[in-house]
């Protein structure tokens, strides 16, 4: 690991705006992740675990479309536990 700091510190110019480029879109990626995960986590791994198939990517969708969250994933959870929706793929 520190043999590799020498050929870090020979990189010019250009090639350190590239490797700084590529971390800043990394840590961006990683923070969205994370923002998602804090807003919706709970309420996806709960329908997740009653095998009611809701996306991470519905709930987001719901949200900016100004649908409760929580109403439609209950009744999703509630129609999976009561055999109406049996099929895995509706959502």
């Amino acid at each position: 690991m520190l043999s590799a700091l020498p050929a870090l510190f020979a990189l010019d110019s250009s090639q350190m705006w590239i490797i700084g480029a590529i971390v800043a879109v990394a840590a961006v990626f990683i923070l969205v992740f994370l923002l998602l995960m804090f807003m919706y986590g709970g309420i996806w791994f709960q329908a997740y675990m009653s095998n009611a198939n809701v996306r991470l990517w519905s709930l987001v969708g719901m949200s900016f479309r100004r649908v409760n969250l929580r109403v439609i994933v209950q009744g999703k959870i509630m129609a999976m536990q009561a055999g109406i929706g049996s099929e895995r793929e509706t959502a």
